[in-house]
């Protein structure tokens, strides 16, 4: 797994149907390794028996954290991020796909965690190949993701979004992530 250095380079992966995203000049740093497996059988899955699958996230400087989600045909749901480093529970889970989900779909979730109730409005955004220093990779999507909370900086309700593992704002620039 690998995060983006420069956020401008985001602004040229845009909307719409059958884009070439060209990011090969970009700059990506190694931020540790993540698998996704089945939960039976992993570290803490005793506590959430309804998960069906787990990602773990192993990085050399804050050692490995786990996700624990519901999978079926028509929905993958999270159940709790960051354990044990800083558990997130969410109460209900919290819908991070629905099935099918085409080009353009758009659905919106309502959820509580750690950090009180939450909306976030997800929407299929685009779609096509991203060329990255790594390699390139098609069948891909692009899907946005604009949250109902708050930015704690500035105070803005409407600008707060989920992008790469963090929220950001929109308005202010600041970011909270893990």
């Amino acid at each position: 797994m690998s995060i983006l250095v420069n956020a401008d380079d985001l602004d040229l992966i845009t909307d719409g149907a059958d884009q070439t995203w060209d990011l090969a000049s970009t700059t990506l740093l190694p931020a540790g390794i993540m698998s996704v497996a089945p939960a039976q059988g992993s570290p803490f899955a005793d506590f959430f028996p309804e998960a069906n699958c787990v990602w773990s996230l192993s990085s050399a400087l804050l050692g490995t954290d786990y996700g624990y989600f519901t999978v079926d045909t028509t929905e993958v749901n999270t159940l709790v991020l960051h354990i044990p480093s800083d558990p997130n529970i969410y109460s209900p889970p919290a819908q991070i796909l629905q099935f099918p989900f085409s080009y353009g779909d758009v659905f919106t979730d309502y959820y509580s965690d750690n950090n009180g109730p939450n909306t976030i409005q997800r929407t299929y955004s685009g779609s096509g190949t991203i060329i990255l220093p790594a390699g390139t990779f098609t069948n891909v999507v692009k899907m946005t993701s604009a949250s109902g909370r708050k930015c704690n900086d500035c105070g803005d309700s409407g600008g707060v979004n989920y992008e790469e593992g963090c929220l950001k704002c929109r308005s202010c620039g600041s970011s909270k992530c893990g």
